[in-house]
Parts: structure tokens; C-alpha cells; sequence
């Protein structure tokens, strides 16, 4: 149940048809009883969801074109990163999107379009965090950012971004 709910999230406000979100959900190992298990998790989605408190729940409709969870994007933090990093063009703007970063996306949860997410999600962030360590270089102190770049180097050595921004940072200090 959790996954379809992630992958809905991922699909916020956009119908997914049943036979996607088997797919989504399950890869190749789909279930035998096919679309009825997805039917039965949105069932019981829907009364979780339903016993929330408080007003501005998530809704999944049920379409011609399939389920719908209907949210405000602003409430997702998925959606909130993703569209903060792409507006942002400001350090200040980077920093708050980096903010909500929490660990891992969707934690341990299985399946290939989470998983591609996962990836797509990550990389975003990366993009972010060179974006937020440029314009902190630029700003004038070379070593405040520059024990960030190092331990960023050691963990991706194959970013070439981070290697010139430390290589940067190294000169500039």
C-alpha cells in the first residue's frame, strides 16, 4: 500500500491507469489477482487517508483514465524540492530546497518507477547542491564551503563538478 501511495504521489493530480500502476508497483512479479489488488490497496488507502486529521486530506478518485490522488503539490515535499530547486536562482532559494531533503527517497520502498525516481531525485539534488556551492564560492569566502566539497569529492570522485568547484576552492583559499 505504501509504494502505490508513493507512486501516486509521484503522479500527483495525474491520472494512473490499473495496469500502470501494477506495473509500477510490481515490476514483472505481478500479482496473480491483477487489478483487483490494486482496487483493494486504493479501497484501503482511501479509508486511511479518509481518517486523517484534519481538513486538506489527499483524495483518490477513481476516473475513466484511471486513479487520481488529488493533493496540493505544495504539501508534498517531492513536488515542493523538484520545483524550489528548478526556481531557484538564488542561494537562498537552493538552501531551502536542500532543506527538505530527509534521507533517501521513498526509503526501501520497492518497485522500478520509485526506484527510477529514486535516481532522477538524487541527481536533481546533486545538481542543487553544486548549484548552492557555486554561488557560495562566488560570494567570497573560498573556506566555508570548502570541508562540503571535500567530503562531496570523496563521496562521487566521478563528479566533475564537485573535483572543479574544490579544485576552486582549494585555489581560491
Amino acid at each position: 500500500q505504501l509504494t502505490l501511495l508513493a507512486v501516486l504521489l509521484c503522479r500527483l493530480n495525474t491520472p494512473v491507469s490499473p495496469a500502470a500502476l501494477l506495473e509500477a508497483v510490481w515490476g514483472e512479479d505481478l500479482p496473480v489477482s491483477g487489478e483487483k489488488v490494486v482496487a483493494t490497496y486504493v479501497y484501503r488507502l482511501r479509508r486511511l487517508l479518509a481518517a486523517a486529521p484534519g481538513t486538506g486530506a489527499p483524495v483518490i478518485e477513481h476516473g475513466r483514465d484511471g486513479y487520481t490522488l488529488r493533493h496540493d503539490p505544495d504539501c508534498v515535499d517531492v513536488t515542493r524540492f523538484t520545483g524550489l530547486v528548478r526556481a531557484a536562482l538564488a542561494l537562498a532559494g537552493l538552501r531551502t530546497a536542500l532543506a527538505l531533503w530527509g534521507g533517501d527517497p521513498f526509503g526501501a520502498l520497492p518497485g522500478p518507477v520509485l526506484e527510477a525516481e529514486r535516481v532522477r531525485l538524487r541527481e536533481l539534488r546533486l545538481s542543487a547542491l553544486a548549484a548552492r556551492l557555486e554561488l557560495e564560492l562566488a560570494d567570497g569566502e573560498p573556506a566555508g564551503p570548502l570541508a562540503e566539497l571535500h567530503a562531496l569529492h570523496v563521496e562521487h570522485p566521478l563528479h566533475e563538478r564537485f573535483a572543479c568547484l574544490l579544485m576552486t576552492a582549494l585555489y581560491r583559499s
